[in-house]
């Protein structure tokens, strides 16, 4: 007599290559889901050293599950998302370092700024997102790869006013971050 044998449940298959993969962008899909319900940095960004690894163990567990089970729907969904994953942290940084500007005033100032406290990617776009919601900036461009940001500001009075404005919205955001005007121009 011959059984059927059960298929292993989805899951439990497909695990490892989700689990890699979650930890690879975990420096920023989880600490943006986390940020979504307002907490604060989870310490997630201490796995930031090893993304590379992880990367890579991701790619050989989907190569053995693809090679394994085969290209079906089920794989393909997962690798998709694990793929998606693997990315994500690539396209905060590119979100964060880019921006749409587009200035009808005459004077603008651009400010170079030093913020400490930015430990991941969404911390770093935590930071993007309270200077864009000021009335005052334009734009905004972190880089937290070296800790600093590109804030470029509608100036209609005073540029003192301005700076510290922009340096009390990233204070206000979290007792961790602080930041200091570097340059202006």
């Amino acid at each position: 007599m011959t059984t059927n044998p059960r298929p292993a449940p989805f899951l439990g298959q497909h695990s490892f290559p989700l689990l890699s993969a979650l930890l690879s962008s975990s420096c920023c899909v989880i600490q943006l889901v986390l940020n979504l319900f307002s907490f604060s940095c989870a310490g997630f960004s201490i796995l930031t050293p090893y993304r590379p690894y992880l990367v890579a163990l991701t790619a050989v567990s989907l190569s053995y599950t693809l090679f394994s089970r085969g290209l079906d729907s089920e794989t393909l969904g997962i690798v998709l998302l694990c793929l998606l994953l693997m990315v994500s942290p690539d396209a905060v940084d590119y979100y964060n370092r880019t921006g749409y500007f587009e200035s009808d005033t005459a004077a603008i100032t651009h400010y170079l700024m030093g913020i400490e406290g930015m430990s991941c990617m969404a911390c770093a776009n935590r930071v993007k997102q309270t200077l864009e919601t000021s009335p005052l900036v334009e734009e905004a461009k972190i880089f937290f790869q070296n800790a600093s940001a590109i804030v470029t500001v509608a100036t209609t009075s005073s540029t003192d006013h301005h700076a510290k404005h922009i340096v009390e919205l990233v204070h206000n955001l979290h007792d961790k971050y602080s930041a200091v005007i570097l340059e202006s121009w």
